[in-house]
């Protein structure tokens, strides 16, 4: 009879960060205007960006997935014990084949 040939593996944390993109319109108000010295006025640019983020985070805006990056975490650390690893058995006891 063939013994099973113990194998080795190491744990390695992961983060994946999904991008999604989405269009708002931000409607141009007298609050997101400057007036010039010569009368005339001209969007605050950094209010508008403010805006168009703040319009973003609201419930209906139709988010689209642009892409999916896969990497390394930065910190890592050993996984969570699970009920039944080999790690939570009573000393002594025999390895849960299930979990083989």
């Amino acid at each position: 009879m063939n013994e099973p040939v113990p194998s080795y593996s190491v744990s390695f944390r992961l983060q994946r960060t999904t991008t999604e993109f989405a269009f708002v319109s931000v409607p141009v108000t007298a609050d997101l205007m400057i007036e010039q010295p010569d009368g005339t006025g001209r969007i605050d640019v950094a209010r508008m960006v403010q805006r168009a983020v703040e319009l973003g985070e609201a419930a209906g805006v139709a988010w689209h997935p642009e892409g999916r990056q896969v990497q390394p975490h930065p910190i890592q650390t050993p996984p969570p014990r699970l009920a039944g690893d080999a790690l939570d058995a009573e000393p002594g006891a025999a390895p849960d084949p299930a979990r083989m």
